[in-house]
C-alpha cells in the first residue's frame, strides 16, 4: 500500500505512517485493499504563476461547475479533516466571496486527499476468449494532491527534499505563466524565459537521476493565466492567444474531448519547439509522453484591488483528465 504521507510502500495492515506518525485514513486503507486506484497529482510551479488560483478554481468547480450534470451521481469526499477544512477555507470560500486566494506555502504541509465517487474511468472487459475491449464506467478513485511552489531557489530545494513523491509518480504537472515569465525576463535584466523553463526541467531531471530512475516520466505543461494571453497580438504567445475550450465531456464518451485536447496540445507544442527550443529538446530527451494545454482559472483578470467580478474557469479539468489518461485510467 502506498502511504499518502511518506510516499513509501507499506503492508496493507499498516494504519499509521511510520515516518510522519500520522494516522492513515481508514477509508483510504480499506479502499486500497479493495483495489480502488490511487493517483498522485503533483503540481510544480514558480510563485506568482497562478498555481494557487488553479487549485482553488479546480476545487471550486467540484462544487459549482457542470461536472455533476455531465457525470450523473458524481461526488467527492475529503479523506482527512485537514483536507476538507483547507479546501473550504483556503481555496473555495475565498473565491465564493470574490477574492483572490493567498499564496500557498512552498509545499502543502501534508497532502490533500480526495476520494472521487462515480468518476468516469476506463474498464477492461474480456469477451470471447482472447479479445479485450475497453469501456468507460463510473467508478471510485483516490487522488493525492501534492504541491511544490515558490521562488526559483525554493522550488529547487523542495524538489530535492521531496524525492519520495517523485519516486512514486509517473506523471508531472508543470503550471507556468508565460505572461509572468516574460514580465520577469524584462524586469531588471531578468533571466530569459527559456532559461527559467530549462532550469525547472533540469532540476527535475537531476532529482530523477539521483533516484536511479531510468524510466522516463510523463509530463503535462499547463500554461496558466490564459485570459492574459487571449486575443493579444503578441508573437511570443503564438497559438496561446487563442481561447482554447475543452468542456467537461459526458461520462460515457471522452473521444471528442481527447481529440480536441490532443490537437490543441500539438499546436502549442509546435510553438514551444519553435520559440523555446532548448526547453523543448530537454523535454523530448528526458520525458515520455508530453502534453500541453492552457487554462484560465478565473476566466478574466481580477481588478486592481484583487477582486473577481465574474468567475468563469476555463479548462481547469484539463490537467486532471490528462493525468488520468497518461496513467491509463481514461
Amino acid at each position: 500500500m502506498l502511504c499518502p504521507f511518506c510516499m513509501n510502500q507499506h503492508a496493507a495492515s499498516v494504519t499509521v505512517c511510520p515516518e510522519k506518525e500520522i494516522r492513515i485514513p481508514s477509508v483510504y486503507v480499506e479502499d486500497v485493499r479493495h483495489g480502488v486506484p490511487v493517483v498522485v497529482m503533483l503540481t510544480i510551479g514558480y510563485s506568482g504563476h497562478g498555481k494557487t488560483c488553479f487549485l482553488s478554481s479546480l476545487f471550486h468547480s467540484l462544487y459549482h461547475d457542470s461536472v455533476s450534470e455531465k457525470w450523473p451521481g458524481f461526488s467527492f469526499i475529503g479523506l482527512t479533516m485537514e483536507t476538507l477544512n483547507r479546501i473550504h477555507h483556503e481555496f473555495v470560500t475565498i473565491l465564493d466571496h470574490g477574492n483572490l486566494p493567498p499564496k500557498t506555502p512552498i509545499m502543502f504541509p501534508t497532502p490533500l486527499i480526495l476520494k472521487f465517487q462515480r468518476i468516469p474511468l476506463k474498464v477492461k472487459n474480456w469477451f470471447k476468449k482472447h479479445l479485450q475491449h475497453q469501456t468507460i464506467e463510473q467508478r471510485e478513485l483516490i487522488v493525492i494532491f501534492y504541491d511544490i511552489g515558490g521562488g526559483t531557489f525554493d522550488v529547487d530545494e523542495k524538489i530535492r527534499q521531496n524525492i519520495p513523491v517523485l519516486r512514486e509518480i509517473s506523471t508531472l504537472i508543470f503550471l507556468l505563466s508565460l505572461p509572468q515569465l516574460l514580465n520577469e525576463a524584462n524586469e531588471n535584466n531578468g533571466i530569459s524565459v527559456v532559461q527559467r523553463l530549462h532550469k525547472l526541467l533540469n532540476t527535475i531531471v537531476i532529482a530523477m537521476r539521483d533516484l536511479g530512475q531510468n524510466q522516463q516520466k510523463n509530463i503535462q505543461i499547463c500554461f496558466t493565466m490564459g485570459d492574459e494571453m487571449w486575443d493579444q497580438e503578441n508573437l511570443l504567445y503564438g497559438p496561446l492567444s487563442m481561447r482554447l475550450s475543452h468542456p467537461i465531456p459526458p461520462a460515457d464518451d471522452f473521444s471528442a474531448y481527447f481529440a480536441a485536447s490532443r490537437s490543441d496540445s500539438k499546436i502549442i507544442q509546435d510553438h514551444v519547439e519553435s520559440e523555446y527550443r532548448a526547453f523543448y529538446n530537454t523535454l523530448a530527451n528526458n520525458f515520455g509522453q508530453i502534453r500541453f494545454t492552457s487554462v484560465s482559472s478565473l476566466g478574466a483578470q481580477p481588478t486592481q484591488d484583487g477582486r473577481i467580478l465574474n468567475l468563469a474557469p476555463n479548462n481547469v479539468f484539463d490537467p486532471l483528465l490528462s493525468l488520468l489518461e497518461l496513467e491509463g485510467l481514461l
